[in-house]
């Protein structure tokens, strides 16, 4: 969190499962702190309700692994 508020990133990649705060958290912080970069999503949770809910957070995307490029 401390490097996200910091740096100025173009984008910023972010897991739900995280150790000490989840994804949704540092996304709402982030926004909440006027920190506007691009945030994609990336974690294996893939239920509808879990999209939702890092999108309404502020995420740009949202990504379910696994993913094929295809």
């Amino acid at each position: 969190m401390w490097q996200a508020r910091e740096f100025d990133y173009d984008a910023e990649l972010v897991d739900l499962m995280l150790p000490a705060i989840d994804g949704v958290q540092v996304c709402r912080e982030l926004r909440s702190a006027g920190r506007r970069p691009p945030v994609l999503m990336l974690t294996v949770r893939d239920a509808i309700e879990d999209r939702v809910r890092g999108l309404d957070a502020g995420a740009d995307d949202y990504l379910a692994k696994p993913f094929s490029f295809r």
